[in-house]
Parts: C-alpha cells; sequence; structure tokens
C-alpha cells in the first residue's frame, strides 16, 4: 500500500475533515482492509462520525491510479490513547480509495504530532505509515456578563454583579475591568475583594461620574468563570429629574495578549423609593407559665411616601401562646394564622410615624422543655411586600413563681371597750412554694391588739413592737412556708382607744413578702373607730334631800357616742350622815357598799348609742346642811366619768305618797280656816276685786261650816261612774316666833262629807315642821280619809277645828290656816303619784324635785301650798325650766282660768268660796310636756316664801 498524503493541517478548536489515499500497488485484488489510525493528542473523531460510511472518490483520476467506489466504514475504539479502526471490503490491484475521517480538535491542543496509520488485509503487506499533523492553538476568549437592565431605587442600595467567562483555548492572565460610572451613582467595592477581585477606585468608593473603577482578576482558564465582582450601587434621587431617569455604566475588559478590549454597557432605571420600614423591639423578654407579658413592638416609617397596608408577622417560640383577649391599642387588628404567627394590621404608616403594637403572650407548661428561644417579628408594606429587617427578641421561660395576694377586706368597725376580730385570707397562687413568708402589720394611731398567722395547718409565730410616742404597733409574723395554691389567714383581734374615735383615714396596713414571691403583696382593711361616750344629761343632777326623810337624787346617763356602751355603772360617793333607800322607787338596781363612807352603785347594763338612761336613787338624810356628792359614771373600755353634786340637805320635804297602778286621774280642793276682819276691803280681797296677802291683814278663825272655832267648806267633783282610790286630808297653820299653838294636838282635825249631819274625829300624822329664820313655825299633818271620800263622793266638803296659834300677835304676821283634800280615782288615762311632806322655800331661794317620764308625755302638775300671797309677784313652779301656769279658781261661775307664770302660788284653793284664799294653795297646772328621762319641778320665789305640802304628778299618752 502507498499513500499520497504528506501532512496533516488541524485547527484547535475546530471540527475538520481530513482524506488520506491509499494505491494498492500490486495486481491482486486486497480484501479485507483493516486501517487503524492513531491520532494526535486532542484530536478525535466527531460526533456522530462512527459507523458512518465514508466514501471514497470512486472514478476520480488521481496519481496513482483509478479512485475505487468501495467506501470506508469506521469506528472508534476504547483504547489509550483512542484509536479509529476503518474497514474498506476490497481494493483491486492498481486502484486508488481516500480514507476521509471528519475530526473534533479541542481548544487546548496544538503543536505537532503524527497521525499512525496501520493497514492489513488480504492480499497486502501490512503497512504502517506516518502522516505528520500539525494543530495551530486557539487563543484565550473573555466575555463580560454584566448586571441585567434593572430598576434601582433611589437612596436605596442595590447590588450589581459582574463576571468573566473565558471561552478561548489558553488561559487568560492580568484581567483589567473597567468601569465608567455616570453622574448620580456610586458604587462602592467594599467586600470585592473577598472574591478575589481588587478594586482600584480614583479615590474612596466611585461616586457622581468619576471616570473609571478598575477591578483587576489574576487569571482565568479556559471555559473558567470568574467569581462575581458585587459592588453596592446607590443612585441619587437628583437623577430622578432627569428623562429619562437612566444611569448607563460602561465597561471595557482587557488582558494579557488581547488585541482589543471586549466593552459593554449595562443600563440601570431609578425610580423612586416605595417606601421602608422597620420594626424594633426588645432584646429579651421572659415568659412565665400561665401569666400574661407584654411585648411592645415599635413600627416605624424609614423612608418614602406614607405606606400601605402594614402588616406585621410575629412568631413566637414553642410554647409560647398570643393571648387575644385584649384588643391591642394603635389602630391594629391582629388575629392568629394558620403558621401558627400572629398577624397584626393597621391601614397605614404615615411618613415619620412611630407606632407601638402591644401584644400579650402566655407561656404554657409545653415552653419549660425549651426554656429558652426567639421571638420575631417583621414588617411588610402592601400586605406582603418589602419586608423589614426581622426584629428578634430573645427570650426566656420560666415556671410560675410564688405569687402572694391578700383578699380584700371591707372596713371593719372597732368599738371602744369592745373586741374587733378580722379575718383577713391570703394565698400564693404562684406555681412554687413560697418561703420565708413574712407578714408585716401595722396598727393605726389609737388601735391595739393581737395577731396570727397561720397556712395549712401550720401556725406562724407573731411578735409585737409597741407603739413610741406617736408611733403605732407594728406587728411581725412569718411562717417558714406556703405551699404553691395554699391559703392563709392572718386573724386581727383589734381594741381601740378613746382617742381614735373619729379619727379619719385610719386603717391596717399589711405587707405580705417571702422568698421567692414576686411582687410582695400589699392591702389596706379602713378601720373606723366607734365609742360610747357617757355623761350626765339635762336637766342637770339634782339632789332633793330633807333631813329626817326620804329624798332623791337624780341625773341621767347618756351615751352620745356612736356605739353601745357595755356594763354601764353608776356609782354615787355618799357623805356621811346619807344612806341609800332601798325601798324608795328607782333603787331597785342599786346596791350599797362600803362603811362610813358607802357607796351606791347601780347596774344600767348596757346604753345603745344616743341612748339615756334616766336614775333615781332614793336616799335618807340624817342630819341637815350642805354635802358633797362624787357622781361617776363606768363602762367597759372607759374612762370614768365624775361630777361633784352639792346636795343642800333641807329640815323637810316631799316623799312618795301613793302611786296609781291603773289609768287615773287627780283634783286638789281646799279652803282657809283663817280669813280677815269683816269689812268691804276685806271682801274685795276674797272675791279677788282688789288684790291682798295675809301678811297684811288682821286675821281671825273663819267658822261657816258648823265648826267650834273654825271651819270651811269646799266643793269635790268626781265624774260619775268614777272611784275613789286615794284621798288624803292635809292641814296646816302657821304660828309667830314666840307662839304656841292653841292645842298639843296638831295631827287631830274635823272632817264633814255629802250627807254628813256632824263631823267626823279624824287623827292623822304630822308630816311636816319647819321655822324660818324670822322664827316662825309652820306644820302640816295628813289622814288617810280614803274610805270616807269614796263613801261621800261628789258634794261639799267641810273641816272644823285644826291647830291654830293663840292669838295673833306677830309683829311681822304671815297667818294663814287651812286645809286641802287630794283625791284620785279610777277612769283617767294617766298615772298618778302623790308626794307630800314639808319643802320650804324661802325668799331669794328654790327647792327641786326629780321624777322619771317618758319623751312626748303630757303632764299635769298639782299643788297644796302654804302662805303664797296673791298680791306678791316672783313666785315659779318651773317644769324643766319652763315655767308652768296656775289654774285660778272662779266660784262664782266654778270654772278655771290661766294665771301667772311669775305667780305660782297665788292663794287659790279650788271649790271654796273665795277668789283669794288668803295663804292656801290648792290647785292644779296647765299641761306641760314631759323629757325622756328625769324630769326637774323647782319651785323658787324672789321675794315671797312658803311651803309645799304636797305635789302631785299626772303623765299620760305619749305624744
Amino acid at each position: 500500500m502507498a499513500s499520497s498524503q504528506l501532512a496533516v493541517e488541524l485547527s484547535a478548536g475546530a471540527t475538520q475533515s481530513v482524506s488520506i489515499g491509499l494505491e494498492n500497488t500490486g495486481q491482486s485484488t486486497a480484501t479485507g482492509l483493516v486501517a487503524d489510525l492513531t491520532l494526535p493528542p486532542g484530536v478525535s473523531l466527531a460526533a456522530g462520525q462512527q459507523g458512518a460510511v465514508i466514501v471514497g472518490g470512486g472514478g476520480r483520476s488521481v496519481r496513482f491510479g483509478t479512485l475505487t467506489a468501495t467506501a470506508w466504514t469506521c469506528g472508534t475504539n476504547a483504547t489509550d490513547p483512542p484509536t479509529v479502526t476503518c474497514r474498506l471490503p476490497e481494493l483491486p490491484g492498481g486502484q486508488v480509495t481516500h480514507l476521509s475521517v471528519t475530526l473534533d480538535v479541542v481548544k487546548t491542543a496544538g503543536g505537532d504530532g503524527t497521525v499512525v496509520l496501520d493497514i492489513k488485509g488480504t492480499g497486502i503487506t501490512p503497512t504502517h505509515l506516518l502522516v505528520p499533523a500539525h494543530v495551530a492553538t486557539m487563543p484565550a476568549t473573555l466575555m463580560v456578563t454584566g448586571p441585567p437592565v434593572q430598576e434601582v431605587t433611589a437612596a436605596e442600595p442595590h447590588t450589581l454583579t459582574w463576571t468573566v467567562s473565558n471561552v478561548g483555548g489558553q488561559p487568560a492572565t492580568a484581567l483589567s475591568l473597567a468601569l465608567s460610572v455616570p453622574d448620580g451613582l456610586s458604587l462602592d467595592p467594599a467586600g470585592s475583594s473577598d472574591s478575589g477581585w481588587t478594586c482600584m477606585p480614583d479615590q474612596g468608593p466611585v461616586t457622581h461620574g468619576a471616570s473609571s473603577l478598575t477591578c483587576s482578576y489574576p487569571s482565568l482558564a479556559p471555559d473558567g468563570i470568574t467569581s462575581a465582582l458585587t459592588l453596592i450601587a446607590i443612585a441619587d434621587t437628583q437623577v430622578l429629574a432627569a428623562e429619562p431617569p437612566t444611569l448607563p455604566i460602561g465597561y471595557a475588559l482587557t488582558w494579557t495578549g488581547s488585541t482589543s478590549p471586549s466593552v459593554g454597557e449595562a443600563d440601570l432605571t431609578a425610580v423612586p423609593s416605595p417606601g421602608e420600614m422597620a420594626v424594633d423591639a426588645p432584646s429579651a423578654a421572659t415568659f412565665v407559665v400561665g401569666a400574661s407579658t407584654d411585648v411592645t413592638f415599635t413600627v416605624r416609617h424609614v423612608s418614602g411616601p406614607a405606606l400601605r397596608g402594614i402588616v406585621v408577622v410575629v412568631s413566637p417560640p414553642a410554647g409560647v401562646e398570643w393571648d387575644g383577649s385584649a384588643a391591642p391599642s394603635g389602630g391594629w387588628t391582629c388575629s392568629d394564622r394558620a403558621d401558627g404567627t400572629v398577624g397584626c394590621a393597621r391601614p397605614t404608616l404615615e411618613v415619620g410615624a412611630s407606632v407601638g403594637l402591644t401584644l400579650a403572650f402566655t407561656a404554657t407548661e409545653a415552653a419549660l422543655r425549651e426554656p429558652t428561644g426567639e421571638l420575631t417579628a417583621t414588617g411588610f408594606r402592601d400586605g406582603t411586600l418589602a419586608p423589614s429587617p426581622t426584629a428578634r427578641v430573645a427570650t426566656t421561660r420560666r415556671p410560675v413563681p410564688a405569687e402572694l395576694t391578700i383578699a380584700e377586706v371591707p372596713s371593719v368597725r372597732v368599738v371602744v371597750g369592745g373586741t374587733a376580730t378580722v379575718l383577713v385570707p391570703w394565698h400564693n397562687v404562684g406555681g412554687t412554694d413560697a418561703v420565708d413568708v413574712l407578714a408585716t402589720v401595722t396598727l393605726p394611731l389609737g388601735v391595739h391588739g393581737t395577731v396570727s398567722i397561720g397556712t395549712g395547718g401550720v401556725d406562724g409565730t407573731c411578735t409585737v413592737t409597741p407603739a413610741t410616742g406617736p408611733g403605732p404597733d407594728v406587728w411581725t409574723c412569718t411562717v417558714p412556708s406556703a405551699a404553691a395554691g395554699a391559703d392563709g389567714v392572718i386573724t386581727l383581734a383589734l381594741t381601740a382607744d378613746q382617742s381614735a374615735r373619729g379619727a379619719t383615714g385610719l386603717g391596717v396596713s399589711i405587707d405580705l413578702t417571702a422568698t421567692g414571691a414576686v411582687p410582695a403583696a400589699t392591702g389596706t382593711i379602713p378601720v373606723t373607730v366607734s365609742s360610747p361616750v357617757l355623761g350626765f344629761g339635762t336637766p342637770a343632777p339634782l339632789a332633793a334631800l330633807s333631813a329626817g326623810r326620804s329624798g332623791t337624787i337624780a341625773f341621767t346617763v347618756t351615751n352620745t357616742g356612736d356605739a353601745l356602751a357595755n356594763n354601764v355603772v353608776a356609782q354615787v360617793d355618799l357623805p356621811a350622815g346619807v344612806e341609800l333607800d332601798a325601798g324608795l322607787v328607782g333603787a331597785a338596781s342599786c346596791s350599797t357598799s362600803g362603811g362610813t363612807t358607802p357607796t351606791v352603785t347601780c347596774a344600767l347594763g348596757s346604753l345603745a348609742a344616743g341612748a339615756n338612761a334616766p336614775l333615781v336613787i332614793g336616799l335618807t338624810a340624817r342630819t341637815a346642811g350642805v354635802s358633797e356628792l362624787l357622781l361617776t359614771i363606768r363602762a367597759d373600755g372607759l374612762e370614768p366619768v365624775e361630777q361633784n353634786l352639792e346636795a343642800r340637805i333641807a329640815d323637810a320635804g316631799l316623799s312618795p305618797r301613793y302611786t296609781s297602778s291603773t289609768g287615773s286621774d287627780v283634783t286638789e280642793i281646799g279652803a282657809p280656816l283663817l280669813t280677815c276682819t269683816e269689812s268691804a276691803a276685806c271682801t274685795d280681797i276674797l272675791d279677788g276685786t282688789s288684790s291682798g296677802n295675809n301678811n297684811s291683814l288682821a286675821m281671825v278663825p273663819l267658822n261657816v261650816a258648823d265648826g267650834t272655832q273654825t271651819s270651811s267648806s269646799s266643793t269635790l267633783t268626781i265624774p260619775e261612774g268614777r272611784k275613789v282610790t286615794f284621798a288624803g286630808l292635809y292641814w296646816s297653820a302657821d304660828a309667830g316666833p314666840a307662839q304656841t299653838f292653841d292645842t298639843a294636838a296638831l295631827g287631830v282635825a274635823h272632817l264633814r262629807g255629802p250627807g254628813d249631819t256632824t263631823y267626823r274625829d279624824i287623827t292623822g300624822a304630822v308630816v311636816s315642821q319647819v321655822t324660818d329664820d324670822a322664827g316662825r313655825s309652820y306644820y302640816q299633818s295628813f289622814a288617810d280619809v280614803t274610805s270616807q271620800v269614796a263613801a261621800g263622793g261628789s258634794g261639799t266638803w267641810s273641816v272644823a277645828d285644826v291647830a291654830l296659834p293663840t292669838g295673833r300677835v306677830d309683829s311681822s304676821p304671815t297667818y294663814y290656816a287651812g286645809w286641802a283634800l287630794v283625791v284620785v280615782y279610777s277612769g283617767g288615762t294617766g298615772d298618778v303619784t302623790v308626794y307630800d311632806g314639808g319643802a320650804w322655800v324661802a325668799s331669794n331661794s328654790s327647792v327641786p324635785f326629780a321624777f322619771q317620764g317618758a319623751k312626748g308625755q303630757a303632764v299635769r302638775l298639782g299643788v297644796v301650798a302654804w302662805e303664797g300671797d296673791q298680791a306678791t309677784a316672783g313666785d315659779t313652779l318651773s317644769l324643766n325650766g319652763s315655767g308652768m301656769t296656775p289654774l285660778r279658781w272662779d266660784p262664782s261661775h266654778r270654772t278655771l282660768h290661766p294665771g301667772s307664770t311669775t305667780n305660782a302660788f297665788d292663794s287659790t284653793a279650788v271649790g271654796s268660796a273665795y277668789v283669794n284664799s288668803l295663804g292656801v294653795d290648792a290647785k292644779g297646772f296647765a299641761s306641760g310636756s314631759l323629757v325622756a328621762g328625769v324630769n326637774t319641778v323647782v319651785a323658787s320665789t324672789s321675794g315671797d316664801q312658803y311651803l309645799i305640802g304636797v305635789l302631785t304628778v299626772t303623765t299620760a299618752g305619749e305624744g
């Protein structure tokens, strides 16, 4: 075999066809030819050529002979290096064949090589051919890929990237990418060195039209791509004024061996900022299991116009849940999202605005499995656009600590003298035990007591620091521990001083703390202090005592405070010679203790606020004179109240004679037994035509009713059907200093009733004998004539022959004599008490008398009195300070009419034949009204003097 191929010329990076001419120089036909080609490095059979039929140029005239029409078939062998095997069925002797193959040459191939051809077959000698091959190299070819045309937001940073690729066959070195930057655009290569690029701006970051920024890259292999050159671009807002607001960035790439730079341009378009926002949050938050914790975010407008469709998405850590029970403020609307986050929306965020967003979160027990975590919040505009940087909150989850609470206790009222017990519940509502529980209880000024504490059946200990000076009592109580969920109680037993009564702003202050309990519990219990205030009421305490007779002291114990007084006791320290009269009305609750100066103690029990307790204590004085009594009121918890009472003990007085037990009425009648010498002047005085007193008249015995020496009559009127229950006959007369009475039997009188033809002898008792300061002597006697009057009834009653003075020779005469009949009968509406004895009312003096009554009751007073003068004013009978009006008798019309309150003892004897009875008073007074408790009747005179022998008191009906 012979070849006409002298050499093969190839180009790197190309696909070329190579034809090698072969001639069978023999005469015979060669069959089963096999040609093995070994190709230079980087050269391979072109893809798709294996198995293809390579057609020789049959019929062509060539130098060696005729071209056969038979074609070769070729295929690549998997050898190292790879070989190509071509087959030809036959080649007749003397003919030529062309072995044509299509070859691929890699870009990196280059230089000289050899194509080795080994041919064998039947009928030919194996042939080994060497065909020189030359591969022309492919130079480095670089391409620049810049940022795509895009919009950049003015005043906001944008990332621009460039990359360079080597599509040539040789490495490129010393790459240099020069960028031209237009006005209004800044490029910052910060961080580009990390990618292998080195940028050298003219001065700092390239801004505002600096001509170029040159960035170099060391080398780039064939088919290599540089790492990204990353630059931060910021467009000035002034660019927005251009039309159009484009920013072209030109580039030119050179490298070692390049003949011309690779150039291009990236066009940017500046657009206004759509606006940005930021979400600020605290750096850390702690969530307590079961407790609500607020986390506050601040959503701020950062740039651009007002933002719309604001949404903040908050992602809590595991085990922490949003508490959506309370709507957030600030115009936010929040809801749970399907992905477990919380979405909060508001319509707008104005330019420059900062809006708070507070959300409450609660940790569950599951949170404790991951005690730390992170809560994040991201803001969006238009619902999902332009997310803000995510705010991150480091979270810690903790179990519920001990938490002490004090139950609210309503105000407590402490009554002086009593104890108020207050139970103050407290609780550990936390999730852990409270250790070393400490309660500090501060009592208000003037309030004292004891304090105790306990929980879970365990009692604590309490100690007190007593008040010093004006300070309060402070109690300190401790309990070792209180389990989670435990209940306890602080017990207060409070007392109070009277000094605290009425004080405002009082309160018991309680502070409750414990180790691990947050926060401390505090409570205040309002305290009001009430106190009974005991004292002596009106009228003022009064002593009505007469030597040798039963008398009384009367006073009223009042409680003007605002609380009940307990165990009230009235105490009277008696002077020598004065003793308790236990038989007198009003003394039933009183007892005596002591020796020569006994003490009378009267137990009054409890006394309500605003109430009073009238007290009349019966006493007997042995001698007349002035004595000092000490009155004391005591009650539980109160300081004693004392008052001194001066008792002027007269030598006579009044005491109860009779008290009706059913509804009754009383009447008093009487008549004189001395009269003036008969004359026209005397007649005018007796019938009231003119005024006159017995003192200035010559008095003579009056005997007009068949008496032996003296006698007179008076008319008694008792309503039909009434029963007489008491009738007392009283008579009296006086004698001058040097005189005696005409009989020693001062207690003898004679009484004649209706229908009697003769007098009945009456033997009574002298109940009063008085000597005035001029030495004159006075007596009054009494006899019980109930049976006679009950039998006689209404009509004319006469009395005769009582003891009179022997002669009437006093140089300053005050002679009188007379009688009176006091009759109590049933069927009335009141209770009647008859007091008798003798109460001497000296000139310019007064005599008091006390009795009990109910507020508003009507009262009628009646008197029997001696030696009152019709023509001398200045005599009064007052009830509780108000003058009583006497009822004067008109015998001609047998009627009563009001007299003068300043001439109460005006010689009026009801039922007699005289208007002026010359020293005898037997009459009633106009009705008055009682006060509650002790009522005081005072008889006084400013110039006259008189003897009160009987006082009747009729109380009827509460008004």
